[in-house]
């Protein structure tokens, strides 16, 4: 739930400074998808969040605790975040609709004015929900749930998955569109994409492998109890994450971005690489 929340509200958000600050006609072409892919992805994590309550038909008491509770704080801005995003997303949708249903005002909701407002917004409640997630593991007394260990974390997870979704959504599109790849500005954003996510991907990586420091901590700390049972216990596990995390964040975008600035055929190439950066990083988020 928490990694396909952070993905979809980082997807949402490259989208969105795509769209404002790189204003084409080729992102007028890629948004609605772009949108679509993180909207259902949402929708997912969100659905599979209701499992996490023992009694989901009084999810609706949420609101009682909104002054004093981060968890209900998280339901009420993940709640709005979904409403923003369906209406945003929907709104790209809404001139394809409109040649079979009668649907009032759908030129004034498909403006580009009024969509980058409800991009801003779906961006801004994301962000406030991520937030409050990490708020919800500090409230807990746990050493490696601090604030200073969960921001990061959840941060980098959102900055990395978000990329690498739409990256893979536009590798998508360029394969049943070629001449979306065709176009320069298509080479220019994979570039542009890829670069950020091979550096993103190092920055956390380096960071979460600080935790060994505490190997060598004299005290018998919790620091030490982590990095000892990462390195013993859970090797199997903590070796593939991250090998999966410097091939799928790291090696495979730069690649992709050599090979993006060298050839004239994307598609194939870009796929794959996209395909693994997507689900490399996502598994070595966890």
């Amino acid at each position: 739930m928490l990694v396909l929340t952070q993905l979809s509200v980082g997807a949402f958000c490259t989208a969105t400074i795509l769209r404002l600050f790189f204003p084409s006609d080729l992102l007028r072409e890629l948004t609605p998808l772009h949108s679509l892919v993180a909207l259902l992805l949402g929708l997912l994590a969100l659905g599979a969040s209701t499992m996490h309550l023992g009694r989901p038909l009084k999810a609706w008491r949420s609101f009682v605790g909104l002054k004093t509770s981060w968890l209900s704080r998280e339901i009420i801005v993940f709640g709005l975040f979904a409403i923003l995003a369906v209406i945003y997303a929907g709104s790209f949708w809404l001139p394809a609709v409109s040649r079979f249903l009668i649907i009032p005002f759908w030129r004034e909701l498909s403006s580009s004015p009024l969509q980058n407002t409800f991009g801003i917004s779906v961006a801004v409640t994301g962000l406030a929900g991520v937030f409050c997630s990490m708020m919800i593991y500090r409230d807990t007394p746990r050493t490696f749930w601090r604030i200073t260990f969960t921001a990061p974390k959840f941060s980098g997870t959102t900055v990395l998955l978000g990329p690498a979704t739409i990256l893979f959504t536009m590798t998508m599109q360029s394969v049943f569109a070629p001449a979306i790849a065709a176009q320069p500005a298509f080479r220019h954003v994979v570039v542009l994409l890829c670069g950020f996510l091979a550096v993103a991907a190092t920055a956390k990586l380096l960071w979460e492998l600080t935790v060994f420091v505490h190997l060598n901590d004299r005290d018998w700390t919790d620091m030490k109890r982590t990095a000892l049972l990462m390195a013993g216990v859970l090797r199997r596990v903590t070796i593939p994450r991250f090998v999966c995390g410097a091939l799928g964040g790291v090696m495979l975008p730069l690649c992709c971005s050599v090979y993006s600035l060298r050839s004239s055929r994307l598609e194939s190439s870009l796929l794959r690489c996209s395909a693994n950066c997507s689900s490399a990083t996502c598994f070595s988020r966890r």
